[in-house]
């Protein structure tokens, strides 16, 4: 599997050189989207909420039969300690049936991304790749698993609890996007995390700290995870250390086949964007740090005085089946 690679995206050239005797005019990111079942409306105006249709998604996720005798069952692998391995229920050793949602559209509304002298908005473009993350299996030749998986679990949602945990990772996850099969393999990691519900509202935006235009707040019923202390986005070519993330969406129904309206935010410190460089061989921004792309002087905000950027993800996810 790999991860969406930016070195396409930058193959443009003649547009930023079109570009650089213009105004300084910052273009809104477009949003993406993946060939899920589930619909999600999300114009590129980020004032308008996302919204979804029911997703033909069904049931919740699948495991094996436990035996009886998993000592003598040759699946069953005898080297993992089940009180260590966080998909094995710690008093059996079987595996966990986890209520699991991946994120089926991503889009980053804030803050924006500039090549050729901060003069062109190149979010739009990132935004493609990402979109072809989510919704693909870009490989060659293809391996049959989707290329960005991003994956929020839990051992048993209930929607009436008031809070309590769950989990937020990367998987491997399986085509198509409308209706994957999602494991976690030796590239993959999760971290625990607690959450709350909401019959009204969740995460609101901090309208301070975003330049593009408002967000709307996550409309109830919804649940907000977090905060993580410290979540790396992987985008394949450079990751973007968050601090301090959290995720909130709206459930589509119950039990929820899907989730809308999400945001993810978190932390990108200044100092970590300075230290997170570019591959050298993309075109156009190579060897340049994040800092150098996110350079927009209003862009930047601050977390306790330490100065950066908030960074917002527009989201929505479908529910997964889950191979413990």
């Amino acid at each position: 599997m790999t991860q969406p690679t930016w070195r396409c995206l930058f193959l443009i050239a003649p547009l930023a050189l079109g570009a650089c005797g213009k105004d300084d005019t910052e273009t809104t990111a477009g949003s993406t989207s993946s060939e899920s079942d589930t619909e999600t409306t999300d114009d590129s105006d980020p004032t308008t909420s996302s919204s979804g249709s029911e997703s033909d998604t069904t049931a919740g996720p699948t495991t094996d039969e436990p035996t009886t005798e998993p000592t003598t069952d040759p699946t069953t692998d005898t080297t993992t300690d089940p009180t260590t391995d966080p998909t094995t229920d710690p008093t059996t050793g079987t595996p966990v049936d986890y209520d699991a949602f991946r994120f089926n559209s991503m889009e980053i509304v804030d803050p924006h991304f500039f090549a050729v002298g901060c003069n062109v908005d190149i979010t739009g473009q990132v935004n493609d790749q990402i979109g072809d993350g989510v919704s693909m299996d870009a490989d060659d030749p293809p391996d049959g698993n989707l290329d960005l998986n991003l994956v929020l679990r839990w051992e048993d949602l209930d929607l009436g609890s008031a809070n309590g945990d769950n989990e937020f990772g990367t998987a491997t996850c399986t085509v198509p996007s409308s209706n994957p099969i999602c494991s976690e393999g030796p590239d993959n990691m999760f971290q625990a995390a607690k959450y709350v519900h909401s019959d009204t509202a969740c995460l609101m935006p901090d309208m301070g700290v975003l330049s593009y235009g408002p967000l709307d707040t996550v409309p109830g019923p919804c649940h907000t995870t977090g905060p993580i202390d410290l979540f790396t986005l992987n985008l394949g070519d450079f990751g973007i250390p968050l601090r301090m993330v959290e995720i909130s969406a709206q459930y589509q129904g119950d039990p929820p086949a899907a989730m809308i309206a999400g945001i993810m935010r978190g932390f990108l410190t200044q100092a970590d964007a300075e230290a997170a460089t570019l591959p050298p061989d993309l075109p156009i921004v190579g060897g340049m740090s994040i800092a150098d792309i996110t350079c927009k002087p209003g862009d930047l905000d601050d977390l306790n005085g330490e100065p950066g950027w908030w960074f917002y993800v527009k989201f929505s996810a479908n529910r997964a089946q889950w191979s413990g």
